[in-house]
Order: C-alpha cells, then structure tokens, then sequence
C-alpha cells in the first residue's frame, strides 16, 4: 500500500492550499453542484455556458466540486426582461436573474442564499444571453459574500460535528465504505479532527482496496474452478499491483493456475500415450491377425493342394486297378477260350459240312 499513501499524501498536500485569483485558500472545501432550473426562453447553448461559469463560480470561491459533499449548491436563472433595438443589424439585450441557495444536501434546508441581476448584448438573442452569463465573476459583491458565508457555514458545522462524523464514518465503513471514504475527504482542516479523519480515510481506503483485491481473488479462483478459462480468471486480477497487500495471494493463486494448467498438461499427455499405446496395441493385433489369417489361408490352400493330389493318386490307383483287373479278364478269358479250343476234337471235313 506504500503507492496508495504517497497518491494521497500528494492530495492531500495539493488541496490544502490554493490561491485562485490572488486570493489564499486555506483549502478547497467540497460542496456540490446541482443542476442548474432554467426558468422561461431559455438558450440550451447558454445553458451550457452557465454550466461552466457555476463550475469556475465553485473553483474561483475556494471550493472543490464533490456529488457527496454536506452542502451544495442549487442554482437558478431565468429570462426577467429582452428587447431588440435597431433596424439593420437588429441588436439584442436580455436581463436574467441569477439566484444561487447553498442547501443541505441531507435535508434540503437552505443555509445561504443570493441573487443577482445580470445584462447582456448581441446580434442575437443567443448571443445576449451567453454574454450576459460570461460576465458574471466572483468580484460581484453578492457572490463574493455568499461564497465566504457558505465557507463560514461548512467549516462552523464541521467544527462541531467533527467527532459525529468520524463516528459515523467508522460505523458505516463496512457496509458503505465509498460514502465513509467521501464523507472524510470533506472535512475541512479548520476542523479539531482533521488530522484524525486523514488518518482514517487512509486506513480505510487500504481496507477497502484489501477487500476489493481479496474479492478479485476470490472470484478469479471461483471462475478458474468453474470454467478453467484462464482468460476470464485473469480478468478480475487486471488491477491488483505489487504493492497491494494480497500480492502475495494473487501470486499462490497464479501458481495455483500453474499447477492446474501444467496438471493438466500431463493428464493430457498421459492420456494421448495411452491412445497411442492402445493404437499400437491395435495396430500390431489387426497386423497379427492379418498374419493369422493369410497363415490360415495358406494352410487351407495346401490342404486343398494335398487332398487334389490325394483325389488323383485315389483315381490314378483305381485307373490301375481297373486296367489290371481288365488284363486278368483278358487273360482268364483267353485262358478259357484256349481251355475250350483244347478240348475239342479236331474239325474234319464232314463237320465243317454239316455246320454248313
């Protein structure tokens, strides 16, 4: 946190002494600025210029512009009288009345007011009333007393409801730690407690920065859990600097993140070796099988190989046989014919006659 004290310490030293218009502030007291009520014709483009007069009204009476200041100022003007003088080029004149009430911004209850007339002239109606407007400065008597009035006023009530305050910001720092933080940075060091509401104001802003920084954590580590999205983990984190006091968690998170990543990283690893282990496995079991098969092949083709020679050589022997029994046909049926031949008395003449 040494950054966060040495920005405040600067501020704190930058505010609390100005000189604006060769006159010496102490310090820029914080009031607010409210919106401006036009009242009749009036320019939307003066009503801008009125917007930035009132912020150098704020600024040239020894203020510092702040929405959750105790007081504010309301402002209000309006179109009292215009005319238009001349015949070629038509001039413009206006007067307005510009009406300023410092109001408790708790109560609404108007501590101080004034009013002033202020004239302007143009070749336009436009014109008029933008220069009506830029004139008007602090030295006017009226503003100039009811800026110093309104300084009285704010530093009477922090005087006295210094210790209140301080109180108050302590009970609500937990709960609204953004308004305890403002409603410090408003007192005034006029006030007994001044010293006391910096301190305080430090001390809680570091406390405020602590939480926001351990929420970050926190839900950078939810984010990591639920989605593993390193970028969107990281995002909550784009604002925690070295000098924070839960740097050093931030860094056990970020090597958590490490852990896991690098984890992961060898889960995935582990699980690509074993899909390529089990494609290996596959590949050698489809190749063994391939082997198997064009084996299994071969056999079937040489036992149909052996049974074709095993079918002739049945066939060539039967073709033998056949031809051997055939030959002994032959021969016993020679045999028998010469058997008969033998037996038979010798053919004469007269036999062959009769035959005849």
């Amino acid at each position: 946190m040494k950054r966060l004290t040495i920005i405040l310490t600067g501020i704190l030293l930058v505010i609390s002494s100005k000189q604006v218009n060769g006159q010496d502030f102490p310090e820029f007291l914080a009031i607010g600025l409210g919106e401006a009520e036009l009242v009749g014709d009036f320019d939307p483009n003066a009503a801008m210029v009125l917007d930035g007069m009132l912020s150098s009204f704020i600024t040239d009476g020894g203020f510092s512009k702040m929405n959750t200041a105790k007081y504010f100022v309301a402002p209000r003007i309006g179109v009292i009288n215009s005319a238009v003088t001349g015949n070629y080029p038509v001039f413009h004149t206006v007067e307005l009345q510009l009406s300023l009430a410092a109001c408790d911004n708790e109560s609404k209850d108007i501590i101080k007011s004034t009013s002033i007339i202020i004239k302007g002239s143009g070749f336009t109606y436009q014109e008029a009333m933008q220069e009506a407007i830029r004139g008007v400065r602090l030295q006017n008597e009226g503003l100039k007393q009811f800026a110093n009035d309104v300084r009285d006023r704010i530093v009477a009530f922090y005087s006295a409801e210094c210790s209140r305050i301080l109180a108050d910001a302590k009970a609500n720092s937990t709960d609204s730690p953004y308004r305890s933080i403002g409603m410090l940075g408003t007192i005034p060091k006029a006030s007994s407690c001044y010293d006391e509401a910096v301190a305080l104001r430090v001390e809680l802003i570091e406390s405020y920065i602590d939480q926001q920084c351990s929420q970050a954590i926190t839900d950078a580590r939810i984010t990591w859990e639920s989605s593993q999205n390193i970028q969107k983990s990281l995002t909550p984190l784009k604002g925690v600097s070295f000098s924070d006091n839960c740097y050093d968690e931030y860094l056990a998170l970020i090597d958590e993140v490490d852990a896991d990543i690098a984890e992961a990283i060898a889960r995935e690893e582990a699980e690509a070796e074993r899909e390529r282990q089990l494609l290996d496995k596959l590949i050698k079991e489809e190749r063994l099988e391939r082997i198997r098969q064009e084996e299994r092949e071969d056999q079937r083709m040489a036992d149909e190989r052996a049974d074709q020679r095993r079918q002739e050589e049945r066939r060539d022997q039967l073709r033998r046989e056949n031809r051997a029994h055939e030959l002994n046909l032959a021969k016993v049926a020679a045999s028998a014919v010469e058997s008969y031949w033998k037996n038979q008395p010798s053919p004469t003449y007269d036999t062959y006659y009769i035959k005849w």
